[in-house]
């Protein structure tokens, strides 16, 4: 009986011991179990009494005495038991684990404040079409478009990081717009309202116009451009954020352009030193220009009202001969045209026009074949003019028997030659002025030696 008594002491004792560790900073508990120690002490030192002296003593005279004993430590024991209790109650109550707050006082998450980091930092709105850049931060897919396209070199508005990124077929972030989706469903569809707003009344107030003085398209010619200019840059990125039109001239005094439409945009990737696009678009329609005029802020981007003017209508019996001759002369050229020249001009232009369909499609076709000075190839988009007096425009090329003209677009479908002319034109001014200064620096030596 002993034993068991001396067991269950010392199972109470660890257990205060274990209290006292849990009551580390709470003063008022440390003395309560300062007390309840000592109380385990003596409880102890007792238990070795007792037994020395139930060893020496004579059974059959102290047994009473042990009794009386072991009854007085058992309600000690259990008044130690209730001193345990008592501290749980008081660690459960007021004791809290490091780095846990109350669930009284958990903070709520509200909406608007949410709201405030799904906000642009460009348009400061919510975000449309949200677009992460590898510098992690995100904008809405037209903000950075226009950012970037505003200057020649690429990087983050905000961090300044360098970065290479085509807008148009960039992929928004799914988590950001998933939570759009699902918590923010009525602002989202205010701020798409107030997207497509913008686009209408950017398309509808004037059109933007790119400047190319040894190229007009006539509709329905592909061409390619390679864009590196700042100001066309934007132009591109404005375009296809809407109706990706806009309008080609010759220069800002021309009577006459040409609305174009793009198909296809990329990167040119062979250039790292700044930002190039190549940029596939086809022609739609002739206009003319009216109150031309230049953007803030945007390196020189012009606008104009484009105004689409309706050819006369064709009656015919007056123009047939004039359309007929130009077509079998068109026809005989085009069959001595080389596969190679044929192909290309199919790629670009299509095949020649059947006899008996539309004229205005017969004469852009002509137009846009033969070699024809620039401000010709304007009068033929000339839509005041009837479809006569603009076949006659091209008549005296197309019937020289002295020089027989040949069909080609090679020329005018693609600027990369325009800018490596240009280049090697710069090279050349460049040698020529090394080579005078270096002429220079030796005759003058030669002459003071």
């Amino acid at each position: 009986m002993e034993g068991e008594q001396d067991a269950r002491l010392r199972r109470r004792s660890l257990a205060a011991n274990a209290a006292l560790r849990r009551l580390s900073g709470d003063s008022s508990s440390i003395n309560n179990t300062s007390n309840i120690s000592n109380n385990d002490t003596n409880i102890n030192n007792n238990i070795n009494n007792n037994i020395n002296n139930n060893s020496s003593s004579s059974s059959n005279s102290d047994n009473n005495n042990i009794n009386k004993i072991n009854n007085g430590i058992l309600e000690r024991v259990d008044h130690f038991d209730n001193d345990i209790d008592d501290i749980d109650v008081h660690i459960t109550n007021n004791i809290k684990p490091k780095g846990l707050t109350s669930s009284k006082k958990t903070t709520s998450i509200t909406k608007e404040s949410v709201m405030d980091n799904l906000t642009c930092s460009i348009c400061f709105r919510l975000f449309y079409e949200p677009i992460s850049i590898n510098c992690g931060h995100t904008y809405c897919r037209s903000c950075i478009g226009r950012a970037l396209s505003a200057k020649a070199s690429q990087e983050c508005p905000v961090c300044r990081a360098p970065l290479m990124l085509d807008t148009s077929t960039a992929k928004v972030n799914i988590v950001i717009q998933k939570l759009l989706n699902n918590h923010f469903d009525v602002e989202l569809l205010e701020r798409k309202e107030e997207e497509e707003e913008d686009k209408e009344e950017e398309e509808e107030k004037s059109l933007l116009v790119f400047f190319l003085q040894d190229l007009v398209v006539m509709p329905g010619q592909k061409v390619v451009l390679r864009v590196f200019e700042p100001r066309y840059l934007l132009l591109c990125e404005r375009v296809m954020q809407g109706s990706r039109i806009f309008g080609i001239q010759r220069s800002s005094g021309s009577s006459v352009g040409t609305m174009m439409k793009i198909e296809s945009l990329r990167n040119d990737e062979n250039v790292r030193t700044r930002r190039v696009l190549i940029i596939e678009c086809v022609g739609v329609e002739p206009y003319k220009p009216e109150d031309l005029t230049v953007e803030e802020n945007t390196g020189g981007l012009h606008r104009c009202i484009a105004n689409y003017t309706t050819p006369p209508a064709y009656v015919p019996g007056q123009a047939d001969e004039i359309i007929f001759d130009n077509y079998n002369r068109a026809n005989q050229i085009y069959e001595m045209t080389s596969p190679r020249e044929k192909n290309q001009i199919i790629n670009d232009i299509g095949p020649l026009p059947e006899l008996g369909s539309d004229p205005l499609v017969l004469l852009f076709w002509l137009a846009a074949a033969l070699p024809l000075h620039p401000r010709r190839k304007e009068g033929v988009l000339d839509n005041s003019l009837s479809v006569e007096t603009r076949f006659q425009i091209f008549s005296d090329v197309l019937f020289n028997d002295v020089r027989p003209p040949r069909f080609s677009t090679t020329q005018n479908n693609s600027m990369f030659a325009r800018a490596q002319s240009g280049l090697l034109q710069s090279c050349l001014i460049f040698s020529v002025v090394i080579f005078g200064l270096l002429y220079s620096y030796f005759y003058k030596k030669a002459m003071y030696t």
